[in-house]
């Protein structure tokens, strides 16, 4: 017979607080990360896995547990970013991100600069943000550090300085986000195509009255890598960050999905449809509506396609900053018939 390591000693469950959020290592009770099972539960709204420098990582998206109604109320929330250590078999927290209202979705990216310089970012979108806050604050990874500082932050304000929300409401629903890439790449695996992200305005808040209005538009914004941003902790980094790309007419957005599409354009010639396919792939894009009309007929999601080559010349979209010569526009191509749709996903079978 071979011989079998034998079982590691039991240890014990992690401590808990009120709100089901782990203590502080150094209290009672096994340190952070001990429980491979369980790491977190309660106003977990989004979670995202990802790696940095062969080392796993999941970063959760943390909010008071609220209905819609109690709109008067702002929630409270923050990003939980956990690290695997194998010595303790589970994940360690290593930072939390505060948020000045809750925290509804975060996504991972990484993004190389102009001077070919990659680096991680954390996005996360701000539910029940405050007119004059950001919608979405977006984070850049310090590796000397070990920590993500502050990047920069995506207002509630249209480019041309109108106002996002609708007039009177004080207070906007983000919802879900989806970071997605479309364009060429390198002979040598450079990609050379644009940096997108996409965010869902569930709809806009009058805490005076407590009037919930699903009529509000989403963005995509698109990543502009010129010029340097300072951060919040002093330092500075090649690149501006996203701006906002195309307004998109959604009514009670909840979630956005990306479909990359594999595509041979001389074969897409006689459709038409040939200068949508962009090194290989065409994109698509949903946005999952949770909504009814005022007589209560559910309202359907949509489907946009991207032409990489197409300037946005739609009036619903005046003002923005890619009309001033920026090729690329998301058509709208099809309405899907859902009920009350909260999440959309892509997939090949």
């Amino acid at each position: 017979f071979g011989k079998f390591a034998a079982s590691p000693a039991p240890r014990a469950e992690p401590m808990y607080d009120g709100n089901n959020t782990q203590v502080n290592e150094g209290s009672a009770g096994a340190p952070l990360g001990a429980s491979p099972a369980r790491i977190m539960s309660g106003s977990v709204r989004g979670a995202r896995a990802f790696e940095m420098a062969g080392v796993q990582y999941v970063a959760l998206s943390v909010g008071d547990d609220m209905l819609e109604h109690e709109s008067a109320v702002a929630p409270h929330g923050f990003v939980a970013v956990w690290r695997w250590d194998a010595a303790l078999d589970g994940f360690r927290e290593v930072q939390r991100l505060s948020n000045e209202v809750g925290a509804a979705d975060v996504e991972h990216l990484f993004i190389v600069d102009g001077f070919g310089a990659g680096a991680h970012y954390l996005a996360v979108s701000n539910t029940h943000a405050p007119l004059g806050s950001s919608g979405v604050n977006v984070f850049r990874w310090n590796a000397a550090r070990g920590v993500f500082v502050l990047h920069h932050s995506l207002p509630l304000v249209h480019p041309d300085d109108f106002p996002m929300l609708p007039d009177g409401a004080d207070r906007a629903i983000v919802r879900g986000i989806k970071y997605f890439r479309a364009g060429p790449s390198s002979s040598d695996g450079r990609f050379l195509g644009l940096h997108f992200l996409a965010v869902a305005f569930h709809a806009s808040i009058d805490t005076a009255s407590g009037n919930l209005d699903r009529a509000m538009a989403s963005y995509v914004y698109k990543w502009n890598d010129e010029g340097v941003r300072v951060l919040a902790d002093g330092s500075s980094t090649s690149g501006y960050g996203f701006e906002a790309f195309q307004k998109m007419r959604t009514f009670g957005a909840f979630d956005f999905e990306h479909l990359p599409v594999p595509c041979d354009a001389s074969a897409m010639a006689a459709g038409g449809s040939a200068a949508t396919c962009v090194g290989g792939q065409a994109h698509f894009i949903a946005a999952a509506h949770l909504a009814f009309s005022s007589g209560g007929s559910p309202l359907p999601s949509t489907v946009w396609r991207y032409w990489p080559s197409t300037r946005n010349v739609d009036p619903f979209n005046a003002g923005l900053w890619n009309q001033r010569g920026t090729p690329g526009y998301f058509q709208e191509l099809l309405t899907l018939p859902t009920t009350g749709a909260s999440h959309v996903y892509a997939f090949s079978a």
